[in-house]
């Protein structure tokens, strides 16, 4: 799927949509990073999410949030690219279901999954008539977009990854986003940080990536 329309995006099956672009790169957070797109509410959120990588495609992630959510979300398309200074990166729509867990959470050591040990910071606009306006990360917004900055541990190295999610009306979403990017992301990046193309990928397309990389490299031993 290559484009998304507003018919994919409202088509009534009941998920929650959303417009995104993330960049991942490997090491820890810098700390130029933090500076410049805080400052982050408090307490910073660390929590272990569990993908399912085997079977694994990158237009569907199934991911288990912190041993009590189980996320579903569906690939909707792409609008194109997104430019910033210093950077560029791929808009992505997403569709989204969410179930509380039972007792059919995976054992911990079954190989078709993965487990991401995650420390986010999250800050939250909503757009309004006058412009963003910044709200709680918890509170519920008509059309707002989140702004993440996560340090990952997937077992063997260390990642950071920077996103941005819009979610509300389908019709506003790429302006929502663009205009979060711009506020945020609107000047030079700070020394030492880029954002180019290749970083810019979902989980899924990150896990899937990492995965046939890895399997590659045992196979060449």
């Amino acid at each position: 799927m290559d484009s998304l329309h507003e018919g994919d995006v409202a088509d009534g099956r009941g998920g929650v949509r959303s417009l995104e672009v993330r960049w991942i790169t490997e090491g820890p957070v810098p700390g130029v990073l933090i500076d410049h797109l805080g400052p982050f509410p408090i307490p910073i959120e660390h929590r272990a999410d569990r993908y399912l990588v085997d079977p694994g495609t990158p237009e569907l992630g199934v991911k288990i949030r912190d041993g009590i959510q189980l996320d579903l979300k569906a690939y909707r398309g792409s609008p194109g690219q997104l430019n910033v200074e210093g950077g560029e990166g791929t808009l992505e729509g997403w569709e989204k279901w969410t179930f509380p867990m039972g007792d059919v959470a995976p054992e911990p050591d079954d190989d078709g999954w993965v487990m991401l040990r995650k420390t986010r910071r999250r800050r939250t606009f909503a757009l309004t008539p006058s412009g963003l306006v910044e709200r709680a990360v918890a509170e519920e917004v008509d059309l707002g977009c989140t702004v993440e900055l996560t340090e990952v541990d997937d077992g063997d190295d260390v990642w950071w990854t920077l996103a941005f999610e819009a979610t509300g009306s389908p019709a506003e979403l790429e302006g929502c986003l663009r205009a979060c990017i711009a506020l945020l992301l609107g000047g030079p990046l700070p020394d030492g940080i880029a954002l180019p193309p290749e970083t810019s990928m979902s989980y899924t397309r990150w896990l899937d990536r990492s995965r046939a990389t890895r399997t590659r490299l045992g196979g060449e031993r």
